[in-house]
């Protein structure tokens, strides 16, 4: 089981955490620190999502764990810094508030170009995150627009942490061409059996706009995403010694992203891309 991180030590002076609540008890904890949704909590207090606990809240860096907005650079694909910027930059608060409609939680995050972001990628744009949630769903949606004159192209994703451990296993993606980054960027067919988490992964599964699922011990986690077209399931070995991970961060959690990467997305001026990731909570059948 994933060790709860105490809500009183999240963030701090430099990152600050802010928590807000759905009207059935559901609660989610964010931070401006990247525009990160950090934890979500069911009304049970379970939580879904991983967050690491020796995360050091250092307003320089990407926080460890929740949901960090990748852009407009996936990884080391392109001349950026790995993931790009968006991650380990001070987004603002736009909103935030209860739907008084259907009792669910929602927040917004906005975060635009500066003088840093075009010294390295010289193209004007705007970021809009809104996460909304109850007990049993977490919908994130994340809006690019293209504020400047010239088009531009990016690739970019939701890279979702969830609970998890090494007798968990991922399926859904049986069938899908897939890019082996573990192995040299090798091309695969995915095959018919789930995805076991007792051993490292890092796939990129191309055009995979279908269901995803966690099948966990004690629950079920159904993974839906539109507008972005690609997926990833990336869980790190023990040998990787990712900095602000424990020693046994490795086997408390999965990445399953929703992600642009195989073919990026290009924007007109004024235009703009929107991609959806979806969590939903289900009972165990």
């Amino acid at each position: 089981m994933t060790t709860p991180v105490p809500l009183e030590s999240l963030g701090g002076e430099a990152v600050p955490v802010l928590v807000i609540a759905a009207r059935d008890g559901a609660r989610l904890a964010f931070s401006p620190q990247g525009g990160t949704i950090c934890q979500w909590w069911g009304a049970d207090g379970a939580e879904r999502l991983y967050l690491s606990p020796t995360n050091p809240w250092a307003a320089t860096d990407a926080i460890r764990g929740g949901v960090p907005v990748i852009f407009p650079q996936f990884a080391a694909r392109g001349p950026l810094p790995k993931h790009g910027f968006a991650r380990a930059a001070r987004w603002s608060v736009a909103g935030q508030g209860l739907d008084e409609a259907d009792g669910w939680g929602w927040v917004t995050l906005t975060f635009s170009d500066s003088p840093e972001t075009l010294a390295v990628w010289p193209h004007r744009f705007r970021l809009e995150l809104t996460a909304r949630f109850d007990t049993n769903h977490l919908s994130i949606r994340l809006d690019v627009t293209n504020a400047g004159e010239e088009a531009f192209a990016f690739t970019t994703a939701l890279h979702s942490y969830l609970s998890a451990d090494v007798t968990d296993r991922v399926s859904g993606l049986a069938g899908l061409e897939l890019i082996d980054s573990a192995d040299g960027d090798r091309r695969l067919r995915a095959g018919d059996a789930p995805i076991p988490l007792d051993a490292p992964i890092d796939r990129i599964f191309l055009n995979a706009e279908r269901p995803i699922t966690l099948e966990r011990a004690a629950s079920v986690l159904r993974i839906e995403q539109s507008g972005f077209c690609d997926a990833v399931v990336w869980k790190p070995a023990a040998a990787d010694r990712l900095p602000a991970l424990p020693p046994d961060g490795h086997s408390r959690f999965v990445c399953v992203e929703a992600a642009v990467i195989g073919a990026p997305a290009s924007l007109a001026p004024n235009q703009r891309w929107s991609g959806t990731q979806t969590l939903r909570a289900l009972p165990l059948s």
